[in-house]
């Protein structure tokens, strides 16, 4: 038996319908909130398929504290969820939300059911996402990561949340006028694009309630939780379908295990990364970025996967490179830059170690701009001229056997003169 309450929201999907409720039927809810839509006036079909919708309710045969919220009329995308979902928290405190064609794992109902409990009483977190779209891709160690993104295909939430939720969003001046969006983007064109979303919806030029959650959210300073595997897949991909009719990317996504127990994040602090690689990446909200900047992109999260990896074996880390010097106008005139030999994939400069240094949490020491150290101890003055000692009489014994050897010639550029022309005009990090 499954203590945390259930809403499940039913339109006019008899089929998709029974394959979520056999899923919430294995898990066997002590209470189960069913919220019905009516059928569009003149549309016989859907007169059918909601009255065959309703119908799968007759199969519960477990214990269960069954309530509904019948609506005759149908009142579409927008205010027939925000009336169940208010409807649902009038009477629960926390709970999730299953939509008639979001199928769920098993694992979707313990995470939500933990994450619920464990972050009652913490008010920046409004939103627990059942959906990963960051195609297998792990960020960090923890079960899941904290996100600018609240994903709605299988969520769970607070009543102390959602009693922020405005669906006019008569705050979206203020909201404007005093930059909240700077909060959560940094990229001009994502703050554009939920600027003018936000905007379609205060002038009710569309009908929806997604946005004005995720205005509420922004708007209170909240922050939502994404897992770090798929818990749901979302079913209804066709003519049935009301707004993923074309989205085939999303469609029949596999789920995967999420194994108890699960770790928890140590911080609250936001995967920025993993948010532009959903809007960027997989959603491609943006396809001229996408044909300009993709290949820069995933540049930067492989570095950063490998310097995480790094970092996972030992608490010092000492790099050795040549910093992109400040005083360069032109980046091909460094002499460091060698199209020729190929004997670089990344350049760094000051700021790129200081952002990875704050991002791991590591202090960074250099000297001569040539040796680097990150580590988690911090040294005084002259255990930093100990430690530069050491790393430098052994790298000069090396470049001396190097440059003893017998010299080549290399007959081709195994470094495009593109790849350099990336270099000199894009910024990694």
């Amino acid at each position: 038996m499954f203590n945390t309450p259930i809403l499940f929201l039913i339109f006019n999907r008899p089929v998709e319908t029974q394959i979520v409720f056999d899923r919430i039927k294995e898990i066997k809810p002590k209470q189960l909130f069913v919220a019905f839509d009516g059928a569009r006036k003149n549309n016989f079909n859907d007169y059918i398929n909601c009255k065959l919708s309703k119908d799968i309710l007759n199969q519960i045969d477990w214990d269960c504290e069954v309530k509904t919220l019948y609506r005759e009329l149908n009142l579409g995308c927008g205010k027939a969820v925000l009336e169940a979902i208010t409807w649902f928290f009038s009477e629960v405190e926390q709970g999730i939300i299953l939509e008639d064609d979001c199928l769920p794992n098993h694992p979707l109902f313990l995470y939500s059911e933990e994450l619920l409990e464990k972050y009652k009483d913490n008010d920046k977190i409004f939103n627990i996402g059942g959906v990963n779209f960051q195609g297998g891709q792990k960020r960090g160690e923890a079960s899941y990561y904290f996100s600018v993104v609240p994903h709605i295909w299988g969520w769970a939430a607070w009543r102390k949340a959602w009693s922020q939720y405005d669906f006019d969003i008569k705050d979206y001046p203020n909201f404007v006028s005093e930059n909240k969006i700077d909060n959560y983007y940094d990229d001009e064109k994502l703050k554009s694009l939920w600027l003018g979303k936000f905007k379609t919806v205060f002038q009710k030029k569309i009908d929806v309630w997604d946005y004005q959650w995720m205005f509420t959210i922004y708007n209170q300073g909240g922050i939502s939780i994404i897992p770090n595997q798929n818990l749901v897949t979302n079913i209804s991909f066709g003519e049935n379908a009301t707004h993923t009719i074309d989205i085939r990317k999303y469609a029949n996504l596999n789920t995967v295990e999420l194994y108890t127990p699960f770790v928890h994040p140590k911080t609250t602090e936001l995967n920025k990364e993993a948010d532009y690689y959903f809007y960027y990446i997989f959603e491609q909200f943006d396809v001229e970025f996408k044909k300009k900047y993709s290949y820069n992109y995933k540049i930067k999260l492989w570095l950063s996967s490998n310097i995480e990896k790094i970092f996972s074996y030992s608490d010092s880390v000492i790099f050795s490179t040549d910093l992109i010097p400040e005083n360069v106008t032109e980046i091909e005139n460094w002499w460091h830059i060698s199209p020729e030999i190929g004997q670089n994939i990344a350049f760094y400069s000051k700021q790129n170690f200081e952002f990875i240094a704050k991002k791991y949490h590591k202090n960074y020491y250099y000297k001569d701009k040539n040796i680097h150290v990150f580590t988690d101890k911090t040294f005084d003055k002259d255990q930093l001229e100990c430690l530069f000692s050491a790393p430098k009489k052994i790298f000069s014994k090396i470049e001396s056997k190097i440059f003893k050897q017998k010299t080549f010639t290399i007959d081709r550029k195994t470094l495009l003169w593109e790849d350099c022309e990336l270099i000199k005009n894009k910024t990694i990090f």
